[in-house]
C-alpha cells in the first residue's frame, strides 16, 4: 500500500506510514453509517477479494423454459404410465361387473342405481389414487435431496426456494396444489414464466420457489470469481525475492509495537522514533 504523502510502499495492515507517519486511510475502519448515509470525507468501501458484491448474492442461474417444458413431458410420461394402468384395470373391472349384472334375468332398476353408484365410487377411487401418486412423485421428490423429479433430474434442473436452498415438503405440496388448480387454467400460470424476471410461473411466485440449473451460480459481471480461503492467506507467508530478509529490530519506545528495519515512524501509533 503506497503512502499518499511520500509514496513509500507499506504493508497493507499498517495504520501509519513507516516513512513519514502519515495516516493510511484505506486501512482505517469504515465510518459509521446512519440511515444509509455515509459521512463525507471517507473513500467508498471496496469489496473484499474473493467475495462478490452484495448485489450479486442469491441464485441467478434460472432454468430455461425449454428445459422445463421437456422435463414436464418426461414427468408426464413417468407418472402417466402407472396412473393409466391402474385406471384401465379398475375401469375394466367396473364395466365387467355392470355388463354381467345387466345380462341377468333378475336385473331391476334398484340394481341399476347400485351399479351407477359403484361406477362413481370407482372413479372417485381412481382420482384419489392419482392424487396420491402425483403428490408422492412431485412433492416428495422435489423436497428430497434431489430437489427434482426424474424429468428435472434428466434435464439438469432443480426446484429451490428464493435463496437457492432445498424446500420443505409443505412448500412442495403447496406448489403442486397451485400448479394443479390455478396454473392450468388456459396455461396462464405457465405463460407467466416467459415474462417474470426470475422465470417464475404462477405456482412458483405464490409458493416462493425457483427452478434453477445445477451448474452453480455464474460469476458477477465485473468481478472475477475467486476461490475463498479459510483462514485468509498470510500476506507475509511468501515474500517476493526482491524483499530483503527480515532483520530483528527494537520495538517502538512509545507503544512497544514491533518495527521493521529503517522505519522512522511507528506504524501503530504514528509517533516519531
Amino acid at each position: 500500500m503506497n503512502c499518499q504523502r511520500c509514496g513509500r510502499d507499506n504493508p497493507p495492515e499498517v495504520a501509519y506510514c513507516q516513512g513519514c507517519g502519515n495516516a493510511m486511510y484505506a486501512s482505517q475502519p469504515p465510518p459509521p453509517v446512519y440511515g444509509g448515509y455515509q459521512q463525507p470525507g471517507y473513500p467508498p468501501q471496496q469489496p473484499m477479494p474473493g467475495y462478490p458484491p452484495a448485489m450479486g448474492y442469491g441464485p441467478n442461474n434460472y432454468a430455461g423454459i425449454g428445459a422445463r417444458f421437456l422435463a414436464m413431458l418426461i414427468d408426464g410420461i413417468v407418472i402417466g404410465i402407472p396412473i393409466g394402468i391402474i385406471s384401465t384395470v379398475l375401469s375394466a373391472m367396473m364395466a365387467a361387473r355392470v355388463v354381467t349384472r345387466a345380462a341377468g334375468k333378475t336385473y331391476n332398476p334398484g340394481m341399476a342405481a347400485t351399479d351407477v353408484g359403484a361406477v362413481f365410487a370407482g372413479f372417485g377411487f381412481i382420482m384419489i389414487i392419482s392424487i396420491l401418486l402425483s403428490w408422492a412423485y412431485f412433492a416428495m421428490m422435489e423436497s428430497s435431496a434431489w430437489q427434482a423429479t426424474l424429468g428435472k433430474k434428466v434435464m439438469g434442473i432443480k426446484v429451490a426456494d428464493v435463496n437457492g436452498a432445498r424446500i420443505s415438503l409443505g412448500r412442495a405440496t403447496l406448489r403442486l396444489a397451485i400448479k394443479a388448480f390455478l396454473s392450468g387454467w388456459f396455461l396462464i400460470g405457465y405463460i407467466m414464466a416467459f415474462f417474470t424476471q426470475r422465470k417464475q410461473a404462477l405456482h412458483d411466485m405464490i409458493a416462493g420457489t425457483l427452478v434453477l440449473t445445477r451448474d452453480g451460480y455464474p460469476a458477477v459481471a465485473g468481478y472475477p470469481q475467486q476461490q475463498q480461503q479459510y483462514p485468509p492467506p498470510n500476506p507475509y507467508a511468501a515474500q517476493p525475492a526482491n524483499y530483503p530478509p527480515p532483520q530483528p529490530s527494537a520495538g517502538c519506545p512509545h507503544c512497544g509495537a514491533a518495527l521493521p528495519p529503517g522505519a522512522r515512524f511507528c506504524s501503530n501509533c504514528g509517533k516519531n522514533i
